[in-house]
């Protein structure tokens, strides 16, 4: 437990008084004093994604200076964990500054970074799609090639889809939400979250928890990694081989979306499901 207890310490400090309010200061320095003593002497997996969370709070409290920053310094980390949101991050606070040149540069280097992902063997991330627009944006010469891929399913499209599926999750329809997601394209996504939810749908809607798990691959690789993904991979691999679940990595679940992202905490709850 200490590992979600190091990076829980963290997130209370960020989150503690809530979303900042119109017209509250944010001490910037408190904060940063704050990540750089956890981050210490933690390895490069642990602070990829303490620098992603940071990147993600601070984007939300609109100090986007900051945010690029941390955005930054987590695709800096030397570590095999996806990257694209940290990238795309960088692309959205370019967009953000209304600045075409730097948009066009940090879309130069998220595909740049996708072409690196590919020749190391890793299929398309999900997020690709999400970043047309930009490029529509920053270069009219890409409007057709935008108009083209969201008639195809991808950006916005894509997005309304995954909005979606956490909708029939959110509210109880798993038989719905698994129909809504072919097998294939799961495995294909390279997404732990993704692979971990169909995984889960899957015991759940089918009550056969012998099948061969899509997230075990990726989990063996970023075992050691901090999402829910890999949380949710690792309760199933032991409802797997105990038939229950243990009280401990429910709490650590919970823990996760009660300081993270607590609008997915309906996850936790379709887990605790498993013991139903």
């Amino acid at each position: 437990m200490r590992r979600s207890f190091l990076i829980i310490t963290l997130a209370i400090s960020f989150l503690q008084a809530g979303p900042i309010q119109a017209g509250q200061e944010l001490d910037i320095g408190v904060y940063e004093k704050e990540l750089s003593s956890q981050v210490k002497g933690l390895p490069p997996e642990r602070r990829f994604y303490l620098y992603l969370l940071a990147g993600r709070e601070l984007l939300d409290w609109k100090a986007y200076v900051w945010a690029r920053k941390y955005f930054q310094l987590a695709v800096d980390q030397d570590t095999q964990d996806d990257k694209s949101e940290a990238y795309v991050k960088l692309v959205h606070l370019a967009y953000l500054d209304q600045d075409k040149a730097l948009t066009k540069k940090m879309l130069g280097r998220l595909d740049d970074y996708w072409k690196e992902r590919e020749a190391r063997g890793h299929k398309a991330h999900k997020a690709q799609g999400l970043e047309v627009h930009y490029r529509a944006w920053a270069d009219p010469e890409n409007k057709s090639a935008y108009e083209a891929a969201v008639k195809a399913g991808s950006g916005p499209a894509l997005a309304m889809d995954s909005a979606l599926h956490y909708q029939l999750m959110r509210s109880g329809q798993y038989k719905e939400a698994l129909a809504g997601l072919h097998p294939g394209k799961v495995i294909a996504s390279q997404s732990v979250d993704l692979q971990a939810e169909f995984d889960l749908l899957n015991i759940l809607v089918n009550k056969d928890s012998r099948h061969t798990l899509t997230c075990e691959q990726l989990w063996e690789k970023f075992k050691n990694s901090y999402s829910y993904g890999i949380l949710i991979c690792g309760i199933l691999k032991d409802f797997q081989a105990n038939g229950k679940v243990t009280p401990a990595k429910l709490k650590e679940l919970d823990d996760y979306f009660d300081v993270f992202d607590e609008d997915m905490h309906f996850l936790a709850e379709a887990v605790k499901k498993l013991s139903s």
